[in-house]
């Protein structure tokens, strides 16, 4: 699309919108035609109606109307972590957030604009290094409590580990200590934990050379006494410099009998406690075929670190195909201390009162996943 002196070429415009039927506001086009700003969202409608790819008509003018106190300088890039299907929530929420002046990092409108530049939808694995790339470049990440499931979890461990700022948003305040269902899904179709390329072991043997002279994390639910056993009664620890089972670590530490579960006024410190030993491991070795929340924050966690990360099949993983929990029963993902809110009218003044005391972290986040 061409620019003469920051105003649209209109008969450019029409020559790609007559042949197509496609019809524009107005308003939108004579604010164009005379270089005026004009809303991010009025420019996507151009884009869209054109089939070009979003932000390609950004260039020579500014397209989003900034609040006070905004500017080219600390323009705040945020990621909303949901599932890309709730389409209409994840609209409203980014729609809001752009109009506030923030560049919003959406998932699903990452993958549509991937998917009409290839001419095909991309497939899982580049789906996870655009969500990667779009992690890396944000200094915010925004979760979805309502919704969010095992992709999501991932994505906020592997955030943490870059130093975003988390935040939570609920729109069901009243129902935030009721039960939320998560499926537990095999492990291969949770597209965002990396296992179309990460190497999976049918026998704890195939683990031995890769564990060799490491720190090797066990991951995996602590009520799953059948295969932590199954580990311990190993030869792992001949070969591996040391094997942490950090269930056995803490209830040790914090003088809990091992058959009893970590009540929720010990789970603060032994989350600590498990991202301390997590963070000094070198391989973490999660436990196949399926697995819950907590795990896939830690192998977000431990990804974003650098850990290595391998899956071991083992027959003695068992327990339901699905959790039953309030968001904050998610031990790992520490949302008693995280900040939460209970609607998009408060998320906004939160963030505003962040962008002004400059209290985001700067996005120069190193890729580490390939």
């Amino acid at each position: 699309m061409a620019l003469k002196e920051k105003r649209w070429d209109l008969d450019t415009l029409f020559e790609h919108l007559a042949p197509q039927g496609h019809t524009i506001s107005l308003r939108t086009l004579a604010k164009m035609a005379r270089g005026e700003d004009v809303l991010r969202r009025e420019v996507k409608d151009v884009e869209k109606v054109l089939g070009l790819t979003p932000g390609s008509l950004d260039a020579g003018q500014e397209t989003t109307e900034k609040p006070p106190g905004v500017n080219a300088t600390n323009r705040i890039t945020l990621y909303w972590a949901a599932p890309h299907s709730n389409h209409s929530r994840n609209s409203r929420v980014c729609d809001a957030l752009e109009a506030e002046g923030y560049l919003v990092k959406l998932p699903e409108s990452i993958v549509q604009n991937a998917a009409r530049a290839d001419g095909r939808k991309p497939d899982s694995a580049t789906i996870r290094k655009l969500c990667i790339s779009a992690i890396e470049q944000s200094q915010c990440l925004i979760v979805d409590l309502d919704r969010y499931g095992l992709d999501s979890a991932w994505e906020i461990g592997y955030a943490e580990a870059n130093g975003l700022r988390i935040l939570g948003l609920t729109q069901d305040p009243g129902g935030s200590l009721d039960e939320r269902r998560v499926n537990r899904r095999r492990f291969d179709q949770n597209f965002m934990h990396g296992w179309q390329n990460r190497f999976s072991a049918n026998s704890m043997s195939e683990l031995f050379t890769r564990c060799k002279d490491k720190t090797v994390y066990v991951g995996g639910s602590f009520k799953n006494d059948a295969a932590m056993n199954a580990i311990r009664r190993s030869n792992l620890s001949d070969y591996a410099k040391n094997v942490i089972i950090p269930k056995d670590e803490i209830t040790r530490d914090l003088g809990i009998p091992s058959d009893r579960e970590i009540s929720w006024k010990a789970s603060f410190k032994a989350r600590q406690m498990a991202v301390d030993l997590l963070r000094d491991s070198d391989v973490v070795i999660v436990l196949l075929p399926n697995y819950g929340m907590d795990t896939a924050w830690q192998i977000g966690y431990a990804e974003g670190h650098g850990i290595e990360v391998f899956g071991l099949h083992s027959s003695h993983v068992s327990g339901p195909d699905h959790e039953d929990l309030p968001f904050w029963a998610h031990w790992m993902h520490n949302w008693e201390s995280k900040l939460t809110v209970t609607s998009l009218e408060i998320l906004i003044a939160v963030l505003n009162g962040f962008r002004q005391r400059e209290l985001f972290p700067k996005a120069s986040f190193r890729r580490r996943v390939a």
